[in-house]
């Protein structure tokens, strides 16, 4: 299917039925259309101020009633575009289980990013069928950059487009640092402290030039990875994640070329993830730095 096409065809207000549940490219033509629509709700969002109200979830992490108003229009229109398909959402949860196919979205991955007004948030997209990828998207509102993969293709990017112009389509990676450049983020929190810690110590010994980490979006921080000369760590030890909250960000990676590896340096199932990672396209380089962090 002609990428450009569906692009434009996303900015309509409404989308015809799923023909085909298992098909790819419907789950392109569906996740460009509610992408679109997400990054327009947060940008006037955005531009009346609603990103000044937040709320508390019961595990303390922040939230707002954009997320819950993105998630009912999400689902309102999957559930037009076929009946054969499970939801699931960051705030509202799942319904729909049983059903062929499953839609995942995390209208503002970054929720604390988002309300301190950094611009490392992004908006997460799949749908898959039994934790198989059949599309994936991450889109930063900030920018307006969207990078998607359907099915086992190669990663795309495009700069949304305005009014009717036509999208510049790019494969990934592009790469935006010198070849001998390796730019390493750290999503910081408490457990990745010690691997903080380590990348200063590194540069104290002068093995390493900059030392960075990213307050954000790990999908956000993934799809940088899949872009470019980028290594992402983070030391995720909360358990097992939901379908929501890697699995396209790590899909995309892989459709640039890139692998996810666990602190071993050993490549893992990154649709049954559950503890940390390095997620980058150069494996040698990450094997070397994995080695370097554990002294």
């Amino acid at each position: 299917m002609d990428h450009k096409n569906i692009i434009q065809l996303a900015t309509r207000e409404s989308i015809e039925a799923c023909r085909d549940i298992k098909s790819p490219d419907e789950w392109a033509r569906f996740g460009l259309f509610i992408a679109h629509k997400c990054l327009r709700e947060i940008r006037i969002a955005i531009k009346k101020g609603k990103r000044i109200d937040p709320q508390r979830k019961s595990d303390g992490s922040p939230a707002t009633q954009l997320e819950n108003d993105i998630e009912e229009m999400a689902k309102d229109k999957l559930f037009q575009f076929s009946s054969e398909v499970a939801f699931m959402g960051e705030e509202l949860g799942s319904s729909g289980g049983g059903a062929k196919a499953l839609f995942v979205i995390d209208p503002i991955d970054g929720t604390r990013s988002f309300l301190a007004g950094f611009e490392s948030y992004s908006i997460t997209i799949g749908a898959m069928i039994m934790r198989k990828p059949l599309f994936s998207l991450v889109a930063m509102p900030s920018s307006g950059l969207v990078i998607f993969r359907v099915g086992d293709g190669e990663s795309k990017s495009f700069a949304q487009p305005f009014g009717n112009s036509t999208p510049v389509v790019n494969t990934l990676p592009q790469f935006y640092f010198p070849n001998n450049t390796v730019l390493v983020n750290v999503h910081p929190s408490r457990d990745a402290l010690p691997l903080i810690q380590n990348l200063y110590a590194l540069w104290e010994l002068g093995k390493v030039s900059l030392v960075r980490s990213v307050s954000g979006s790990p999908s956000y921080l993934i799809s940088q990875a899949a872009q470019g000369s980028n290594i992402y760590i983070n030391n995720w030890s909360s358990g097992e994640t939901l379908p929501f909250d890697l699995i396209p960000a790590f899909h995309i990676l892989r459709g640039s070329g890139g692998v996810v590896l666990d602190f071993n340096g050993d490549e893992i199932d990154y649709k049954n993830h559950s503890s940390g990672f390095v997620a980058g396209l150069d494996k040698k380089v990450m094997v070397e730095l994995i080695k370097a962090l554990k002294g």
